[in-house]
Parts: structure tokens; C-alpha cells; sequence
């Protein structure tokens, strides 16, 4: 007689727990389930809004380096249209026979006479 009164008092024990306690537990471990399954979800986007904003960058950056480059070409391009004419007017100075030195004397010269 004791053993079965002591079943049933462990019995007793292990369920404890009034029965509207348990549906209050679940609710709240599916609620927190839930919520785990939405934060997932909106980590999901995030990587994936993540992903696209890192392309955008990438393109962002790929636009700015043709950008530079084509920069760089043009003033290539400027440099070498000054490096001709210059060598233009040395060619032009030479032929007129007066020395490259000259012509700051010669300008000078002019300026002190009045001349243009």
C-alpha cells in the first residue's frame, strides 16, 4: 500500500504543474519561435539587401576608375598637344633664324622701344 501511494504522490509531483500553465508555456516557446523565424527572415533580407548594396559599390567604383582613366587620357592628350606646339614654335624660331635665347632680348627690346 505505501509503494502505490508513494507512485502516486511522484506522480502528483511530476505533473505539478496545473495544465492551463502548460498551454501558457507553449504559446509563448511558439511565439518566441515566431519571432526567431521572423529575425531570420529579416536577417535574410539584410544579406541580401547587403549583397546588393556591396554591387552597387563595386559598379560605384568600376564607374570612378573609367572616370580617372579617362582623365588620365586627356591630359596625355593636353600634354601632347603642348609638347607639339612647341616644338612647333622652335621649328618656326629656327627658321626665322633668331636663337631661342634671343627672343627674351628681343622682347625686352621691344618693350623698351615700344613696339608690340
Amino acid at each position: 500500500m505505501e509503494t502505490k501511494l508513494q507512485a502516486v504522490r511522484t506522480r502528483k509531483t511530476k505533473s505539478s504543474t496545473p495544465k492551463w500553465l502548460n498551454y501558457v508555456c507553449t504559446a509563448r516557446e511558439v511565439q518566441r519561435k515566431k519571432k526567431e523565424k521572423l529575425q531570420q527572415q529579416k536577417k535574410k533580407k539584410t544579406t541580401v539587401e547587403e549583397v546588393e548594396e556591396e554591387e552597387d559599390e563595386e559598379e560605384e567604383e568600376e564607374v570612378q576608375q573609367q572616370q580617372q582613366q579617362q582623365q588620365q587620357r586627356q591630359q596625355q592628350q593636353q600634354q601632347q598637344q603642348q609638347q607639339q606646339q612647341r616644338q612647333r614654335q622652335r621649328q618656326h624660331e629656327e627658321r626665322r633664324g633668331i636663337p631661342r635665347v634671343l627672343w627674351g632680348c628681343v622682347a625686352l627690346s621691344n618693350v623698351a622701344h615700344g613696339a608690340r
